[in-house]
């Protein structure tokens, strides 16, 4: 009973389409994440040659990474924009330091792997929260 009172609790205060919006965009924080740290692995994996990787995987993983990422900051940023009527420079500022703070470590692959999981991680929830807290001027 007491779950049921909090998620109606819950739908009473938040608008169900915010919550449909929040849920698209840990999936998509998530999915960069993880397109990042498969880049991070392969390039760490070809460095120390623990197995055979070739140029072309390596080179497919930074394929997918960098599309990945701009695709889902992309599909991001177009979804918000229609559905809280935001101006884009509110969201698109933590996004690009987000990307380029990505970008800033591909070029040294295995440092700070910790490090690069926990400022994204840290960085995608300053996103959010920005883009939730910040009224529309609808």
């Amino acid at each position: 009973m007491t779950n049921l009172t909090l998620d109606v609790f819950w739908l009473s205060v938040m608008p169900i389409y915010l919550h449909v919006i929040l849920i698209q965009c840990m999936i998509h924080v998530a999915l960069m994440l993880t397109y990042t740290l498969h880049y991070k692995y392969t390039t760490i994996v070809r460095m120390t040659e623990h197995r055979k990787v070739t140029r072309k995987k390596s080179f497919q993983s930074m394929t997918i990474t960098v599309a990945g990422c701009a695709y889902f900051v992309g599909h991001s940023l177009r979804m918000l924009s229609i559905t809280l009527t935001m101006p884009l420079v509110i969201q698109v500022t933590p996004l690009f330091i987000v990307v380029l703070s990505m970008v800033m470590q591909w070029f040294s692959p295995g440092s700070m792997n910790f490090a690069l999981c926990v400022y994204l991680c840290h960085a995608s929830f300053h996103s959010i929260l920005l883009i939730f807290t910040t009224p529309s001027y609808r």
